[in-house]
């Protein structure tokens, strides 16, 4: 069974220390389970060969807290409203979040396939291939959101507070969802954070929200397309466009920009091109919370990498410049398919941040 290497800060999808000052907030948070950085890439006759190994948008987690403030959330008591109910949640996390977990904890990609939406299977494969490690199978309190749902596919979502190894707290953010009466229930998006505060009440034991969406100045529902937009034209120009309202700037955006910049300036000196196709897959229903509004997207990114003068583009023996699934040869042209996992918090103040970010490249091919 892998364990993580503590302490360590990465900036592959899923990791990377975070530092996020607004008002008179200030915290950070490094996503759990992620172990040494992923490597460089190595050409031959080159300049440089040193480079992030990722190349995508966001790569880490936001914090979150929730202000005191009228308009926030309230916790409720198992609620009545829709086909999602207290019992439906209860029982989805004695099986299906179950074996997640544990599938999880053990690198069971076999028996985690089985209880999640293939674009999850993706996104942990991804996540493992980066170099991540494991989450401990382990729950202390789970708070529920399904706004009310009279029609499928269902959706909730379950904040699970946990602990890492190193017992310093865990908040992993499910959404779960069955597509028709009778059919299971898979997880179908999935993130964490560590360092900062659980989005509902801490320890309080299980608590559920049957509420509607909060009404909130910003529609939360067009931040995964936003974002899509801002990771295209930052990975594709190198250089950042502004975030979109109204988001605010964290370690994510600023680790993003550093690696599209030094990717861009990597490529020049080793005369790479690369594309870039970043496209939102799914979203989640908007999610009422105590600290606000919560949305999860799927986001599918390809890049390709093409030598303008010749097989440029090498991977070593030890598979350590490019994604690890790569064999070692020199390619003249290399594709590499990444799926991500990123949740979105709104606050009641209209402060909004990215949540939580997952995945990694778990495709990878060349030609000569």
């Amino acid at each position: 069974m892998n364990r993580p290497i503590p302490n360590i800060v990465r900036r592959c999808p899923g990791g990377g220390l975070v530092i996020l000052v607004s008002a008179v907030w200030i915290f950070a948070a490094l996503v759990a389970a992620c172990g040494t950085t992923s490597g460089v890439r190595s050409t031959s006759g080159s300049a440089s060969t040193s480079t992030p190994a990722a190349r995508l948008y966001p790569k880490s987690s936001i914090p979150a807290s929730a202000p005191t403030t009228t308009g926030r959330a309230t916790n409720t008591g198992p609620g009545t409203g829709g086909l999602v109910t207290f019992a439906v949640e209860q029982s989805v996390m004695a099986t299906t979040w179950s074996a997640f977990s544990t599938a999880f904890d053990e690198d069971n990609l076999t028996l985690l396939a089985s209880v999640s939406t293939p674009s999850v299977d993706q996104v942990v494969s991804g996540y493992f291939l980066c170099g991540c490690g494991p989450w401990p199978d382990v729950t202390k309190a789970v708070g529920f959101s399904a706004p009310p749902q009279f029609a499928y596919p269902l959706f909730f979502l379950a904040e699970v507070q946990s602990q890492d190894y190193n017992q310093t707290p865990l908040n992993k953010e499910v959404v779960f969802t069955q597509s028709a009466a009778g059919r299971p229930w898979l997880v179908a998006y999935i993130g964490s954070y560590s360092g900062a505060g659980a989005l509902f009440s801490v320890g309080t034991g299980t608590t559920d929200l049957t509420e509607s969406p909060l009404s909130l100045s910003y529609d939360l529902s067009l931040a995964p397309a936003a974002f899509t937009k801002w990771g295209q034209q930052l990975d594709q120009t190198g250089t950042a466009p502004p975030l979109p309202a109204p988001f605010e700037s964290t370690g994510i955006s600023d680790a993003a920009i550093q690696d599209a910049e030094t990717a861009h300036l990597y490529d020049q000196a080793n005369g790479l091109t690369a594309t870039f196709t970043h496209t939102l897959v799914s979203t989640s229903p908007v999610f009422p919370t105590p600290s606000g509004n919560l949305i999860c997207a799927t986001i599918h990114v390809r890049e390709t990498v093409t030598s303008v003068s010749g097989d440029h583009i090498v991977q070593p023996t030890a598979r350590n410049a490019w994604t690890a699934i790569l064999p070692p040869r020199a390619y003249h042209t290399l594709s590499q398919q990444s799926e991500l996992n990123e949740c979105f918090l709104e606050w009641p103040t209209g402060q909004a941040y990215q949540q939580t970010d997952m995945g990694g490249f778990y495709e990878a091919t060349g030609t000569a």
